[in-house]
């Protein structure tokens, strides 16, 4: 009787812990750069009071915060969805000239779902050291 309570205990510790994971790994596609450099999102919005559909983010890793981005675009195969290149400064009402880092909100995009056999890409040009790079890596 002890061994078919501690089975039983067992299996619904095992449902839950599937069944969390499954809630918290699907409605997400991610990728992350080859260089380490950059993390992007594609997740679905769960929370009604932030809107609906899906976000597109991105991160840049801590050790690399001196990279400058110039550019940023989300691709559905060979199709834009969208282009960020507006990352100058700017001033505000008051009067207060800001420094905009591109990432300080990193949301950029909000659409719907991931179409099924389509590739998801985001491409991040960016420059250090007067050199211009891009990155170019796939969602999954």
């Amino acid at each position: 009787m002890k061994k078919k309570n501690i089975f039983i205990v067992g299996i619904l510790f095992f449902v839950i812990f599937v069944g969390v994971y499954w809630y918290s790994s699907s409605g997400k596609i991610s990728g992350k750069s080859e260089n380490g450099m950059w993390k992007a999102t594609y997740k679905e919005i769960r929370d009604i009071s932030e809107g609906y559909g899906w976000v597109a983010s991105i991160k840049q890793s801590s050790k690399n915060k001196d990279a400058v981005v110039k550019k940023v675009i989300f691709q559905e195969d060979d199709k834009v969805l969208v282009e960020v290149t507006d990352f100058t400064p700017g001033e505000s009402e008051d009067g207060k000239v800001t420094k905009i880092n591109p990432l300080d909100y990193p949301d950029f995009y909000q659409a719907d779902a991931p179409k099924k056999g389509l590739n998801y890409r985001i491409s991040v040009t960016w420059e250090k050291n007067n050199k211009q790079h891009t990155d170019t890596f796939i969602l999954d």
